[in-house]
């Protein structure tokens, strides 16, 4: 049967080929092209921003509206696409590597040999391949035990007699317990699966794990996250039919993934670039006076040389909540005592610190930039926002041992006009603020004073020419027109 929707994944998955010969669809081509699903496709990770690239022109020219990839499950990216009028959600799972209890077994740099082209015009595995990915992802669970009725329901038994030797040929690519997974191929092609095998098999997976935990942190990871990622959150649970609320599912999504293809624009580099490093950059101020306008300002500016990320910071312990609105800072009681702040401070340092070493540096050295809001001295200008008593000495003496960014941006205004922005602040409240800022940040660390009261485009010159001066010498960083 032709769907509507064939023509439209038979161009994209045509296109998709050209890139490497270590790519293509591993499975679900068929229910897809009937527009029953989803397509699983597998390419090496330094293919992902090229897929991206190419997804994204692909759903503009056929009526669609792209999405920013989902990253959160390990060595796999989610590419959707939605259409309005067909109700319709397009997505495009790729993978580089497949997981068997906590292991990574095979991956798709492997899968060359085992790659043909179908009647569509496109790459797909051969069936006895395909048959086997599909035995080692759905039909054996964690005891090693081979689920009933499974091997019939997902078309192993059927993809294993069609095509016994590519099946054995995949078996003998995994990277350990090949013998028991070629065991356990052959039984199911006989109609009686070895337990035993698929049991040895499991074990084998379980041992290379425990020798390298990297993988199985990051499947813990993915297993707390994929309930509050919207993508994954909806997909697992809805497949491909549209949210009822489809503009507020649209906007979080956006928000959650809104960075993921910078990741996927350094992650490509194989080796560093050679460039000057990346820049820091912090844009602070009181509340209201325009701070995630100018960021989104200067990350299209920047992207078009950079790899960015633009957005709050968040490190790998969870964030203090901070209350939907803010006492003032001046005259409010204190939220808890002396040492539960002090504690409170503390935690907030070890988690900068924490972010720092495990991820902001390496994206700096690597010649990505980082441009956030509010930064460390933030605690010292609201500190009911964190909940914490004022504590001067202490937030100074820890911002000063802390990662410091190359350049914070301070932004000013005129509290009336500040007022108008951010009404549940008084005038007096907004004055202190840009008092504070003004008095803070210790002189070694390089900031510079902006006019929020400008146009939008001059804020934004003299903000790039700023970053020029002082953290990118040599740069042209041309502002928009």
């Amino acid at each position: 049967m032709v769907s509507e929707l064939e023509s439209p994944w038979i161009d994209l998955l045509r296109q998709l080929d050209p890139l490497s010969p270590s790519m293509g669809v591993w499975k679900n081509s068929d229910e897809a092209l009937a527009g029953n699903g989803d397509v699983d496709y597998f390419a090496p990770r330094s293919t992902w921003p090229a897929i991206v690239s190419s997804f994204r022109a692909w759903a503009g020219s056929h009526g669609f509206e792209y999405l920013p990839p989902c990253r959160h499950r390990p060595g796999a990216l989610y590419l959707i696409a939605v259409h309005r009028e067909r109700h319709r959600l397009m997505q495009l799972d790729v993978r580089e590597s497949f997981v068997l209890a906590g292991s990574e077994i095979l991956y798709s740099g492997d899968l060359d040999s085992l790659v043909d082209a179908n009647g569509h015009g496109f790459s797909q595995l051969r069936p006895g391949a395909e048959a086997t990915l599909k035995l080692l992802s759905k039909c054996i669970d964690r005891r090693g035990r081979v689920r009933q009725e499974c091997p019939e329901l997902e078309s192993v038994s059927h993809g294993v007699g069609v095509d016994l030797a590519g099946a054995r040929q995949m078996a003998s690519l995994l990277r350990h317990g090949r013998t028991a997974a070629d065991r356990l191929i052959v039984s199911i092609a006989a109609g009686h699966p070895d337990e035993a095998a698929a049991r040895s098999l499991v074990r084998s997976s379980r041992i290379a794990a425990g020798l390298d935990p990297r993988t199985s942190g990051r499947l813990v990871a993915y297993r707390l996250r994929r309930r509050s990622c919207p993508t994954l959150a909806w997909i697992l649970s809805h497949g491909q039919r549209l949210p009822p609320r489809l503009d507020p599912w649209i906007g979080n999504v956006r928000r959650v993934h809104h960075n993921a293809e910078s990741w996927l624009d350094l992650e490509a580099l194989e080796e560093p670039t050679g460039a000057a490093d990346g820049a820091f950059i912090v844009i602070a101020g009181p509340d209201g006076v325009g701070k995630s306008t100018l960021r989104e300002g200067l990350t299209e500016v920047l992207r078009r040389r950079y790899p960015v990320w633009s957005g709050r910071l968040s490190g790998p312990l969870s964030e203090l909540r901070r209350s939907k609105r803010p006492e003032e800072s001046r005259g409010a009681p204190a939220v808890s005592g002396s040492a539960v702040s002090k504690i409170r401070v503390l935690y907030l340092f070890v988690d900068a610190v924490l972010r720092w070493l495990m991820w902001t540096r390496s994206w700096l050295k690597r010649g990505g930039w980082v441009i956030t809001e509010r930064g460390w001295w933030d605690i010292a200008v609201y500190p009911t926002r964190y909940r914490v008593e004022q504590s001067g000495r202490l937030h100074r003496a820890l911002g000063m041992m802390g990662p410091r960014p190359d350049l914070i941006l301070v932004m000013e205004a005129a509290a009336e006009e500040v007022r108008t922005r951010k009404s549940e602040l008084s005038e007096g409240e907004i004055r202190h603020q840009t008092e504070l800022w003004r008095s803070v940040i210790p002189h070694r660390q390089p900031h510079v004073y902006l006019d929020a009261g400008l146009a939008p485009k001059v804020l934004l010159n003299r903000a790039l020419e700023a970053i020029e001066q002082s953290c990118a010498n040599g740069l042209d960083l041309t502002p928009p027109q």
